[in-house]
Parts: C-alpha cells; structure tokens; sequence
C-alpha cells in the first residue's frame, strides 16, 4: 500500500483495508470491485488486482509462502517486497531494496549508474547483498530503510547523524547529494483531454467499467462517449473543467450534463454502450478514479441530487 503512496494517506486506509479484509482468506473471498473499492483514493489500481490474485494464491495453498522466492511466485510480489517480508518476518538472509535503499547505497558506495535502469539496479543490489548482516538480516533491512527516510534524505541529508558517513562517498557533499541516486531523465507527462458525460432521469444516471487494461482499469467512470437519441437534452458543462495529474498524463476533462426523456430510455442508452444505470448511494460500493469522486459533491450539487 505505501509502494508510490505517501505514509499519512496509507496509513487510514490501511486500517479500513485490514477493517474490511482481517485475514488472507476474506480478502481472497471479496470481489474485485469491493477490493477496488476499498482502495479507492490510493491510485496504482494494479497493486489492489494483484494483492487480491496474490491472497487467493495464498488461500488456495493453505498457508503463507516460506521464502522469498516462494513470496516472488506470488502475483504481484517482486523482489523487494519478498526480500523485506522474508528477511523481517522469516529471518532469511536476503537483502531488501526499496528507493530509501537505493539513495543510501548509491551515496554511500558511489553507485553512478540510473538506479532504475537494470545496470544501476543490479549495482545497487550487489551492494546491498555484500552489505547485509546475514545473521540480522530483517534489523539490517529495517535499519538502512529508516537511515534513507530519516537521514539519507534526496535534498538535505543529516551527514553529522549518519553512522555510516565516515565510509560514505557523498558524506557533506551537496554536489553528490543532488547528483546520487542517479535516475533516468523522465518524460514529461501527456496531456489528455476528455469529455465525460453524465445522463440522468430523476436519481438515476449512468457508468461505464473501463477496461481490464490502462488507464483506471476496471474502474467505473461517466461515459465518454454521449446519448445518441435525439431526445436527451444537453445541459452544457456542470461543473467547471476538472484537472488531474497522473504519474505521465495531465488530464483535462470537462463534464457535460444530459437530461433522458425517461428512466427507460436511461437504461437503453446504458445498454447500448455495456453501461449501468445507478444511484449515488450506490457510489458507496462502486470504485471510481478520484479525478471523479473528488467533484462527485460539485456534481450532486449541480444537478440538485
């Protein structure tokens, strides 16, 4: 959960996640959508799918994998996440390595390769695999994690708490500091205009579930494509354009109001575009991109719902 997710937003959620699912075996039981749902807000949909593909897994075995190439079979478990948990909770002498790991070593070692590039990368873990305590190996992790997030920090490191800045390249270096780790140029996000239209009769309007791939995948969004009778009249914009920033797209969307003739011509137009007409209580089970749930109140107040 806190993989590309800032630790005050996880933590609530993880709570609520752990509420809602308390073992391995009622998560491997939900469906997907009360699993999207219950991650909603977190953004990264993909790691809710596999976490739930990786409890069912588990289940289905009977019990909790027993090393960290037994956890890497799982789905959606790579090698960090399988080193930490098999180091921490298993004793296993593997070194884990997430982005905190990566800044330290790098500075410590002067790893000068792009840490995301497979080059940089398999630097980094050498290091981290000559490093390890291997009879401590889960305090080890623990404590170079902490060091990078506490410490080693990107712009101004704490070199005069550091207990390792002695055999550190980078110690009181600012030049070092900003230049390690070093990372791939990355591109500048795309923009994405969209046009969402949001049809409704009395209580009632409709969603669409987007694709099992992409962008928002299996997420139920408004439709961007508009009625096709002639019957349904426009409301223009109702709201003002929403603007989103995702990790490589910049997106601009404006939303359109419709109003149907009736409830049935609603649900015609719903199945024309393998849609579903529902109601805002039903927004409590369904999981929407938080481009859209953060103007869902805009919107209610828009159309007076």
């Amino acid at each position: 959960m806190l993989q590309q997710t800032r630790v005050e937003t996880g933590i609530p959620k993880w709570h609520a996640f752990l509420d809602k699912f308390p073992h391995v075996e009622s998560l491997a039981a939900a469906s997907e959508d009360d699993v999207l749902k219950a991650w909603e807000g977190l953004g990264y949909y993909r790691r809710a799918r596999l976490l739930h593909k990786a409890a069912q897994e588990v289940a289905l075995q009977g019990q909790f994998p027993k090393s960290a190439s037994e956890w890497q079979a799982l789905p959606g478990v790579g090698s960090y996440t399988s080193a930490a948990i098999a180091s921490i909770a298993q004793d296993e002498p593997v070194a884990a390595v997430d982005g905190n790991v990566q800044r330290v070593i790098s500075r410590v070692f002067g790893v000068f390769e792009p840490v995301d590039a497979s080059s940089g990368a398999k630097q980094i873990q050498e290091w981290a695999n000559r490093w390890l305590d291997r009879k401590h190996p889960g305090d080890h992790n623990q404590a170079v994690m902490e060091l990078g997030a506490t410490v080693c920090s990107p712009q101004k490191p704490s070199c005069h708490a550091c207990p390792v800045s002695a055999q550190c390249q980078a110690a009181h270096d600012p030049k070092m500091w900003s230049a390690l780790p070093a990372k791939t140029p990355k591109k500048a996000p795309v923009p994405w205009a969209m046009t969402l239209h949001f049809a409704m009769h009395g209580s009632h309007w409709v969603v669409v579930q987007r694709p099992a791939r992409g962008v928002w995948a299996k997420l139920w969004l408004l439709p961007e494509s508009s009625p096709t009778s002639p019957e349904f009249v426009r409301l223009d914009d109702i709201i003002p354009p929403v603007r989103h920033v995702l990790t490589h797209r910049t997106i601009e969307a404006k939303v359109v109001g419709w109003q149907a003739p009736s409830e049935k011509a609603l649900h015609t137009w719903a199945k024309e575009i393998e849609g579903r007409v529902i109601e805002w209580s039903e927004t409590e089970h369904l999981a929407f991109p938080r481009m859209l749930t953060k103007v869902f109140p805009d919107i209610q107040r828009s159309v007076g719902a």
